[in-house]
């Protein structure tokens, strides 16, 4: 092989170590070419995006613009397709459709967007059971609350809170009665107690620093002010403070 021909070849193989160099470092920054049609030359290299997807359950296969997603493996024969929870990189920026399938799962169709160097996040993604309805529990007709969340449901008749998302039930010691979700946390206030969702170690009973008197209580959130009606009043208790406050008295 004569001079002329190795210098040949050490010019191509350096050629294609600058080439495969920067389009490795380029991928890795999060660029990625846009090879869509018609060509546009001002956007052939674009900053991608990143989604983020998780559901309940998980495990469900996930589709972009109806594509099933091949989970990224370095055996050419592997045929394993993404599958919640996941994050799914260097995506196009644009609009897509996500689908999310499982076996025994309704199918869950959303449009998201993906802008650049930004991570689109869908999260708290419940997948139905495809041999719907089926019983949670046994009550008697009466009224439901919703929390504000969507996550806990409380049945007044049954005197039970339900969490949504695996029908866990947490049973109320106090007697059946209209309740008031918090818009911000999910809390039950029923009866002047407060009674988070899911732990019953933190309910707190505001009867006994108001007395037993009390009825028709609300929550103000945004001054942390709880009141309640006595026989002839209106307070209300400041709940940071431990403090409670007469607003009227005398009236019917």
């Amino acid at each position: 092989m004569s001079k002329k021909i190795r210098d040949y070849i050490f010019f191509i193989f350096i050629v294609l170590f600058i080439v495969g160099t920067t389009l490795v470092s380029l991928y890795a920054s999060g660029y990625k070419f846009n090879l869509g049609w018609p060509p546009r030359f001002n956007r052939l290299l674009v900053k991608t995006g990143m989604i983020a997807v998780d559901s309940l359950p998980s495990g469900a296969t996930i589709y972009l613009n109806d594509q099933p997603l091949k989970d990224f493996s370095f055996n050419p024969w592997n045929k394993n397709y993404l599958t919640t929870a996941a994050k799914i990189r260097n995506v196009l920026p644009g609009e897509y459709t996500l689908r999310l399938e499982r076996d025994g799962y309704l199918p869950l169709n959303k449009k998201i967007g993906v802008y650049p160097g930004q991570t689109t996040v869908v999260e708290d993604i419940n997948l139905f059971r495809s041999d719907l309805p089926f019983l949670i529990t046994g009550a008697k007709e009466g009224k439901l609350e919703l929390s504000a969340s969507r996550k806990y449901l409380y049945i007044a008749a049954a005197a039970k809170i339900i969490a949504l998302r695996n029908t866990q039930e947490k049973t109320l010691s106090l007697s059946a009665g209209v309740g008031e979700w918090l818009k911000n946390q999910d809390k039950l206030l029923l009866d002047g107690w407060l009674l988070p969702a899911t732990d019953s170690n933190g309910d707190f009973n505001y009867n006994e620093l108001v007395g037993t008197t009390a009825s028709q209580w609300h929550y103000d959130e945004e001054t942390s002010r709880l009141y309640y009606q006595g026989k002839k009043s209106l307070s209300y208790l400041d709940t940071a403070k431990k403090t409670g406050v007469l607003v009227i008295s005398g009236e019917d």
